[in-house]
């Protein structure tokens, strides 16, 4: 069974998550990269950061059917200590 060539008008708007799969691979090729630079120190402490912003935007705006949950000045600041 031959399937029809895909359409360029398609290819010329990608969906948001072609974006975010662009931008995951920058990433991690940063992560590849900076450790012998930045020291395996500061990686580990910038994975940890992220992971904290990102659960404060995760559960601000209600992504993944988590509750949404007001970004508090408590946990604002508990995430910025880190």
């Amino acid at each position: 069974m031959r399937r029809a060539p895909p359409r360029t008008a398609a290819a010329s708007h990608p969906p948001w998550r072609a974006w975010a799969g662009g931008f995951r691979g920058v990433l991690a090729l940063f992560g590849m990269t900076a450790p012998p630079r930045l020291g395996v120190a500061t990686m580990i402490a910038a994975v940890v950061c992220s992971q904290a912003v990102l659960s404060l935007l995760l559960a601000r705006f209600s992504l993944f059917d988590l509750p949404a949950q007001h970004l508090s000045a408590r946990r604002t600041l508990a995430a910025t200590t880190l």
